[in-house]
């Protein structure tokens, strides 16, 4: 991935403001094994990666919430356990 990576939303490890040269981005293992069908969404500041099983991953901002969870920003996609029983069916990241 390459961009704007200032909250950590492309989901390097790093945060920066520009990442010019792509960068290959560190998937957590569970998710490669779980892959059905894959949407991610980017935001302004966040990326949502949705794995087809209900089962979602986040990276970048979450000073409102944007990951689905509270506590700190991400700069490594994480699961989303808050949402991990309900019923996805589809995902979409806004602005902030």
């Amino acid at each position: 991935m390459k961009g704007t990576n200032s909250n950590g939303q492309l989901g390097l490890g790093f945060s920066s403001e520009v990442v010019a040269i792509p960068q290959e981005v560190v998937v957590p293992r569970e998710l490669l094994h779980n892959l059905h069908t894959v949407k991610i969404s980017g935001g302004g500041n966040h990326t949502i990666i949705y794995s087809g099983k209900d089962v979602l991953y986040g990276a970048g901002l979450n000073d409102v919430g944007q990951l689905g969870c509270n506590g700190p920003s991400r700069d490594t996609f994480s699961l989303i356990q808050n949402l991990i029983q309900e019923d996805i069916i589809g995902v979409s990241c806004g602005w902030d």
